[in-house]
């Protein structure tokens, strides 16, 4: 049932995001995506989001007959949360020395921990893994994109 509510608050924001990008003025610069496309793609992001969420909880409610999950069971263990916080520490640090070592680097860095942390073992893969990840991304954001991201300690 919780699934179900929070499917059904996340598409009114959707809806309520959609209107808000439809205030955001066209500037006279052209090209073929204003300011309002990015805003109005993560609203569409929102809404097909949400819908899945809606439909996983209708689907889940007919199989199992119940309503909603009760606590104690797999998915609302304190392990489990301590797992999901263990993830946002490591999204963390990366905001916090990406300004400092360069996006690469920190990539490079928030790609090992997070391999490590999701239970590889320390090995030539997840030095492989992070290292190629790095440069993918390094590669998609300022080759492909062009956008100026932070250089840190290394040239590039």
């Amino acid at each position: 049932m919780k699934d179900l509510i929070a499917g059904v608050i996340l598409l009114v924001l959707a809806g309520v995001y959609w209107v808000e990008a439809n205030a955001i003025p066209v500037t006279g610069f052209g090209g073929s995506i204003s300011a309002q496309g990015l805003p109005k793609f993560l609203a569409i992001g929102l809404v097909l989001t949400s819908l899945a969420l809606i439909g996983q909880a209708i689907l889940t409610r007919r199989a199992s007959g119940s309503a909603e999950l009760k606590e104690g069971s797999a998915v609302w263990t304190a392990a489990n949360h301590a797992r999901a916080a263990g993830i946002v520490a490591i999204g963390v640090g990366f905001v916090i020395v990406v300004e400092i070592v360069g996006f690469a680097l920190a990539v490079l860095l928030l790609l090992f921990a997070t391999t490590l942390y999701m239970g590889q073992r320390l090995g030539p893969k997840v030095f492989l893994v992070s290292v190629v990840g790095a440069a993918v991304f390094w590669a998609i954001f300022v080759k492909l994109l062009n956008i100026p991201l932070p250089k840190g300690l290394l040239p590039f």
